[in-house]
């Protein structure tokens, strides 16, 4: 049994708390298991605070992400390639 502080974990957390600290604690050794806890973590609490709160205006992600999106990007590259032809 795994001991905090000199007391055992199942008098500071319910029997499900403990046995998931318990497992967790375990789990620390594996690097590839803790990455994988992160990763989900992450992904669950993106998705929780997406829910959560309303989408910014289009024209403020327009802006943050001008010109990286694949329909913006081509009609200037082909603008681009039109005045390289041209000169």
């Amino acid at each position: 049994m795994i001991k905090l502080y000199g007391t055992t974990l199942s008098n500071y957390f319910s029997t499900a708390k403990a046995a998931l600290v318990a497992w967790l604690y375990i789990q620390g050794t594996n690097p590839s298991s803790c990455s994988s806890i992160a990763s989900l973590t992450s992904v669950a609490f993106t998705v929780v605070v997406s829910k959560a709160t309303r989408p910014l205006p289009e024209s403020h992600v327009r802006a943050l992400f001008e010109g990286v999106y694949a329909y913006e990007a081509r009609p200037r590259l082909a603008t681009l390639r039109a005045e390289r032809n041209s000169a």
